[in-house]
């Protein structure tokens, strides 16, 4: 296959390189040469690890969290319950009412904490946000 990008209606026949993509520019198409760097918002680095690792611990509780409600609302086995919950789950609101149920009731919870493990994380994401547009207009 031969790749070309065209310059005033003439073809241009790009010279035998790897190529990743083609970009359009204004004054035509052009073949893009890969980096030895690596792009920018590409690497997930330590911090996004961690990220990830506490993002996924953060819903094994929330799971948990709608398991143990509905055991403790129905009184039927875990594995029941976990079906229920799972069902239930599907329903953000009910999900999670359940959920704070089952850290409230099951688990001893304060209601505020309770609500802290459902929304403090929608919390803390808004802040980044507002953070993040704040600098960037300046």
């Amino acid at each position: 296959m031969r790749y070309e990008y065209r310059v005033n209606n003439k073809a241009v026949p790009i010279p035998h390189s790897p190529i990743v993509g083609v970009v359009r520019y204004s004054h035509g198409w052009r073949a893009t040469q890969p980096s030895s760097q690596p792009r920018e918002g590409m690497s997930m680095g330590f911090l996004g690890a961690a990220g990830f690792v506490a993002y996924a611990l953060l819903g094994l509780f929330q799971i948990a969290a709608t398991f143990d409600g509905v055991q403790h609302l129905l009184g039927v086995h875990w594995l029941i319950a976990g079906v229920i919950g799972l069902v239930l789950g599907a329903f953000p609101v009910i999900g999670t009412a359940a959920g704070v149920y089952g850290a409230t009731a099951a688990w001893g919870w304060s209601l505020l904490s309770a609500l802290g493990l459902f929304f403090g994380p929608l919390v803390v994401i808004a802040a980044i946000s507002m953070m993040a547009q704040a600098g960037g207009r300046r």
